[in-house]
């Protein structure tokens, strides 16, 4: 059985903070796969990466700003499998290969029974984020 995560974080290229004010609270409701704070820990941890993506656009295009809905599975062994752009309203080839790419190699701890854990996570990207 797949279990589905879904989350949001808000991604400014300016500052090194993210505002996770906007996960959403109940994402995944089982005990087994992976919980959301597991998975939202590794992307967390691998936020400097998409930093990267965004900030390499950003020399380009400036003014780039929007939402990259990204998808992909986490294995029994914790390796990341197809990773993909679902939904983006950035386009741009080159943020999308490299987001793919770099997900494609986070590691997160071994699911629970060996299950495979879909993923859905939705990045927000501003140049100029209001300051809270």
């Amino acid at each position: 059985m797949n279990h589905t995560i879904a989350a949001m974080v808000f991604f400014a290229a300016s500052t090194s903070q993210y505002n996770t004010d906007r996960v959403p609270s109940a994402l995944l409701s089982s005990e087994d796969g992976l919980t959301r704070l597991e998975v939202q820990a590794v992307i967390r941890a691998n936020l400097g990466q998409v930093r990267y993506c965004y900030e390499k656009l950003l020399m380009q295009k400036p003014n780039t700003a929007g939402k990259v809905l990204v998808s992909f599975k986490v294995l029994g062994t914790g390796r990341v499998d197809n990773a993909a752009i679902a939904e983006s309203t950035i386009a741009d080839q080159g943020l999308s290969e490299c987001l793919k790419s770099k997900i494609s190699r986070w590691r997160f701890p071994q699911p629970r029974q060996g299950k495979t854990v879909d993923v859905k996570y939705p990045f927000t990207f501003d140049p100029n984020p209001v300051p809270k």
